[in-house]
C-alpha cells in the first residue's frame, strides 16, 4: 500500500512550539446501549407431491432498542483555560515516532505529543474548581425503538436434475424515534411494511456442472444515527442540521445466474452475473423547512435551511463474480474470489457516482493446510475505493488491503489451541472529505493477535 503523503511548507511537526491546541482536543463522553429481544416459531408440513416436498412457515417478533446519550463540557471549548496561550510546548513530553512504521519521503511518521497525565491533572483541577461542568448534549442524544413482525412461508421443490425453493416474507415495522429540537423533546412514530418474495433454482447440467439462478426482493434498514429526530439550530444563520426519522429502508430487487464446475470432489470454478435495482438511497441534502426557533425572528422560521439525510435516490448495480478453489492431496489448498461491480446512483444535484458502500473491484484469497493435527490459513483481502453511506456520503475511502492468518492445533480429541493474527502488515484506512478535498481520517488499528483454547465436552 502507498503510504499517506504529507507536504509541510514551513511547519515542523516535531517542534511542539509550532503546534497549538484546537477544538479537536475537546472531550466528549458518549454512552450507547443496544438491546435486542425476539421470539420465533416455525412449523413444517411434509407434502405428498411430485415436485413440492414441503411447506415451511414461521413468525418472528423482534424489538430493537437503541439509546445514545452524549455528554459535553460547558464551556465547550477548553482552549480558553490553557495558560501561556495554547502552545503545545508547555504540555509536550517528547516526540511520538514510528507512526504506521513508515520512514522516508513526505510521510508523517513522528510528531510532538501531549503529556496526557499533565493535561488531565490540569483538567481535573478545573472540574474540581467548578470551572468545567459536564452537561448533556441534546443535539446528539436520541433513542430509536423498532418493533418488527415478520411472517414467512416457503416451499422446497425438486425433480429430475433440478431443485430449489420459493418463498414470501412479510415484514411490518413500527419505528419510534425521540430526540431534542432546541432542547425540547421531539417524538415521531413511523410505520412501514415490506413484501419480500424470493426464488432459488439449481439445475444439474451434468455430474460436475451445476447451473444456479435466483431472484429476490430485499431490504436493509438505515443507520440509527441517521434516524435521530434532533436538530442543531443556528438561529443567527437560519440553518439547522440533524437526522431524519422518516427515512425509508433501502429496498432492492435483485437477480443472479451462475455456473459451477466441480473438476474434483473438493475443487470448484464458478462464474456468476448479478443485477440489482436499489430504491431509497440516502443522501444528505439541504431543503427549506419550517423550524420553530430557526431564524432571528418568527417570520423567518419557515425559511430554515435544514440539512439532513433523505431517501431521495436510487441506484443500479451490475456485476460479475469469479471463484476458484482447489484442494491438493497433501492437505494444501487455496480459495480465491474476484468481484467486479458497475454501480451508479444519481445524486440530488444530478451528479453520477458509485452506489454508497460499494467498491468497483474486490478480491480475496487464502492459502490453507489441513490435516488431522493442524489447520493453518493465510488470507488476503482487497477492495478499491468506496464512498460512505447515509450521512457519511461526503466521505470517500481509499482502497484498502489486509493480511490475516490463523493456526489451529488439535492438541487432543476435544481440545483445540488457536493463534490468530489480524491486519498483519498494519494497514490504515484513509478517507477524504469530498466537499473540501481534504483528508478526514487516517485510521490505524494496528496488528492484533489472539490466543485461544477451546474444549468440547
Amino acid at each position: 500500500m502507498r503510504p499517506y503523503q504529507i507536504w509541510f511548507d514551513s511547519l515542523d511537526p516535531t517542534d511542539a512550539s509550532q503546534l497549538k491546541f484546537a477544538h479537536e482536543s475537546n472531550f466528549q463522553t458518549t454512552i450507547q446501549e443496544h438491546e435486542v429481544s425476539y421470539a420465533q416459531a416455525d412449523i413444517k408440513w411434509m407434502l405428498e407431491h411430485d415436485y413440492f416436498k414441503n411447506i415451511k412457515a414461521g413468525v418472528k417478533v423482534n424489538k430493537n432498542e437503541f439509546a445514545r446519550i452524549a455528554i459535553q463540557r460547558n464551556p465547550a471549548d477548553v482552549v480558553g483555560f490553557v495558560p501561556d496561550g495554547n502552545s503545545l510546548a508547555n504540555w509536550s513530553d517528547g516526540i511520538f515516532t514510528n507512526l504506521h512504521s513508515q520512514t522516508g519521503g513526505h510521510i508523517l511518521n513522528s510528531y510532538a505529543k501531549l503529556d496526557e497525565d499533565k493535561w488531565w491533572d490540569f483538567i481535573t483541577g478545573k472540574y474540581e474548581a467548578g470551572e468545567l461542568i459536564e452537561q448533556q448534549d441534546f443535539g446528539k442524544t436520541y433513542n430509536v425503538e423498532e418493533d418488527m413482525l415478520a411472517i414467512y412461508v416457503q416451499s422446497e421443490f425438486s425433480g429430475e436434475n433440478f431443485r430449489g425453493n420459493i418463498g414470501l416474507r412479510y415484514v411490518d415495522t413500527e419505528q419510534q424515534s425521540s430526540g431534542y429540537v432546541d432542547n425540547t423533546v421531539f417524538d415521531e412514530t413511523v410505520d412501514y411494511d415490506n413484501w419480500l418474495p424470493s426464488i432459488n433454482f439449481a439445475y444439474d447440467y451434468s455430474d460436475d456442472i451445476i447451473i444456479r439462478a435466483a431472484a429476490s426482493s430485499v431490504m436493509s434498514r438505515v443507520n440509527y444515527n441517521d434516524l435521530k429526530p434532533g436538530l442543531a439550530i443556528d438561529a443567527n444563520f437560519g440553518s439547522a442540521t440533524g437526522g431524519n426519522p422518516n427515512l425509508k429502508p433501502y429496498e432492492a430487487d435483485q437477480a443472479d445466474i451462475g455456473v459451477e464446475y466441480y473438476f474434483t470432489e473438493a475443487s470448484l470454478f464458478s462464474a456468476a452475473v448479478f443485477v440489482k435495482k436499489i430504491d431509497n438511497v440516502v443522501f444528505s441534502t439541504e431543503a427549506i423547512e419550517y423550524v420553530d426557533g430557526c431564524g432571528t425572528d418568527p417570520s423567518k422560521y419557515d425559511q430554515c435551511r435544514v440539512t439532513r439525510p433523505r431517501s431521495n435516490g436510487d441506484g443500479d448495480v451490475t456485476g460479475v463474480e469469479l471463484q476458484l478453489q482447489h484442494s491438493f492431496d497433501n492437505g494444501f489448498g487455496f480459495i480465491t474470489n474476484y468481484t467486479y461491480v458497475d454501480s451508479e446512483t444519481t445524486t440530488p444535484d444530478n451528479a453520477k457516482e458509485m452506489v454508497p458502500g460499494v467498491s468497483e473491484n474486490s478480491f480475496n484469497g487464502s492459502l490453507f493446510f489441513e490435516n488431522e493435527q493442524f489447520s493453518a490459513r493465510i488470507a488476503y483481502n482487497w477492495r478499491s475505493e468506496w464512498i460512505g453511506v447515509g450521512a457519511a456520503q461526503a466521505v470517500r475511502n481509499d482502497s484498502y488491503q489486509q493480511w490475516d492468518a490463523s493456526l489451529v492445533w488439535h492438541a487432543m480429541e476435544n481440545l483445540d489451541v488457536s493463534l490468530e493474527g489480524v491486519n498483519l502488515t498494519n494497514e490504515v484506512i484513509q478517507s477524504y472529505d469530498t466537499n473540501y478535498n481534504l483528508t478526514q481520517n487516517t485510521i490505524e488499528f494496528g496488528t492484533r493477535y489472539y490466543l485461544g483454547v477451546s474444549y468440547k465436552f
